[in-house]
């Protein structure tokens, strides 16, 4: 066989190769110069797309800049460079809002509202903490002006979250939010922002 390296412009190469098996080259021979004959050797142009499987563009941190979105009953303050998705919510969740920037699908804002059925709120977060890896015990604090508890949980070996629980006319609002330990310095203080923000 015969394998030929040849370059035009010293910046692309062309590299033919011919295979044959059996002592059979010479019988090719002709038809194996004619081959060689046609090759158009490459050459770079400045059109070239760049490769594409060497460049990794990162995707932004979020946003230190909160925009206001609405749901029912509330407002809250979210990253500007977040969306809205649709992440899914628990069973028993009413309705859900869920909001997160392209860089991290583990780091995001949820709002769920529940019916609250008229229950006492400490015994509504103890039901519901149930569902959190890790849980910590609830602790005491207030969200926008009104009775609320924290609770501190770990989803995975890799994130963090805390979920944050209080009524307003008969239906109680979870507020989670999940950030990835390695990125905690560019997420919390702007998740903590935006649950700061959360108004009824």
């Amino acid at each position: 066989g015969v394998m030929i390296a040849a370059t035009k412009d010293n910046k692309r190469a062309t590299i033919l190769t011919i295979e044959c098996f059996a002592g059979s080259y010479e019988g090719y021979k002709p038809q194996i110069d004619e081959i060689i004959a046609s090759l158009k050797l490459a050459v770079a142009t400045e059109k070239d797309a760049p490769d594409t499987t060497t460049q990794v563009t990162e995707a932004e941190p979020p946003s230190q800049t909160l925009d206001v979105r609405q749901g029912d009953g509330f407002t809250i303050g979210i990253p500007d460079n977040f969306s809205q998705e649709n992440i899914g919510k628990a069973a028993s969740a009413l309705k859900s809002w869920s909001f997160l920037g392209k860089r991290r699908g583990d780091s995001y804002i949820k709002i769920e509202m529940f019916d609250a059925k008229g229950k006492e709120l400490k015994k509504i977060v103890e039901d519901l903490k149930g569902s959190l890896p890790g849980a910590s015990p609830a602790q005491k604090t207030t969200l926008s002006g009104k009775e609320a508890y924290v609770v501190n949980y770990s989803p995975s070996g890799q994130v963090k979250g805390k979920a944050y629980y209080a009524v307003n006319n008969n239906h109680l609002y979870r507020i989670t939010i999940n950030w990835f330990k390695g990125e905690e310095k560019d997420f919390l203080p702007v998740f903590d922002k935006s649950v700061a923000s959360f108004k009824f």
